[in-house]
């Protein structure tokens, strides 16, 4: 008798620009779920504080449209000025173990993962208000003013981008952990831990 493939828990963390996604990851790890990260590759440049692989593989945008020409990406998707995508070979790599896989992609990416893997569960880091969202983009201050605006115009619209998905998280303002504990919770129902 053939075993059937274990179906492997897949749980994507996305959210609008600015909603403080890497830092509620950070606070997500000290929870030590069963799970490994996948490390999404983007063409945009390096922020103080980051190195290749925390948070991201960084690439050249050439590199980039070489490998997304040479199928490399389970997902990708142009956002504002760069490119981030999933690599087959990182995803299957983490798929094929015993823990789930944790992903933090662009909405875009999302649907492709929850289309692909229609067992994934996504959940959305959500911001407090606009208000606090523009703040926090503007308190980063790595953008251009021109890139700037146009995050900000697309978060008007996060709401509609990404409605389709499971769960909705509230980020708080300066309270990054509660929002990893209640992801935590809804990852740990999925895994059926206690």
């Amino acid at each position: 008798m053939k075993l059937e493939p274990k179906q492997p828990k897949i749980f994507t963390i996305c959210g609008p620009s600015g909603v403080g996604k890497d830092t509620v990851m950070k606070e997500l790890e000290k929870f030590n779920l069963p799970l490994r990260r996948v490390i999404t590759t983007t063409s945009r440049p390096m922020r103080i504080g980051e190195s290749e692989g925390h948070p991201y593989h960084f690439v050249t945008k050439k590199k980039f449209q070489e490998m997304t020409a040479q199928d490399k990406f389970a997902e990708y998707a142009k956002v504002f000025n760069s490119h981030k995508g999933i690599t087959k070979v990182e995803l299957e790599k983490i798929i094929e173990g015993e823990l789930g896989v944790l992903l933090q992609i662009e909405h875009q990416g999302a649907k492709t993962i929850k289309k692909k893997y229609p067992q994934s569960v996504v959940i959305v880091i959500t911001p407090p208000s606009l208000e606090s969202l523009e703040k926090r983009l503007r308190h980063r201050g790595d953008k251009q003013e021109e890139e700037l605006k146009k995050r900000l115009e697309q978060n008007k619209y996060w709401k509609k981008d990404y409605g389709q998905f499971d769960y909705f998280v509230a980020n708080p303002d300066n309270h990054p952990e509660k929002a990893a504990k209640e992801i935590s919770e809804i990852i740990k129902k999925h895994l059926q831990l206690s």
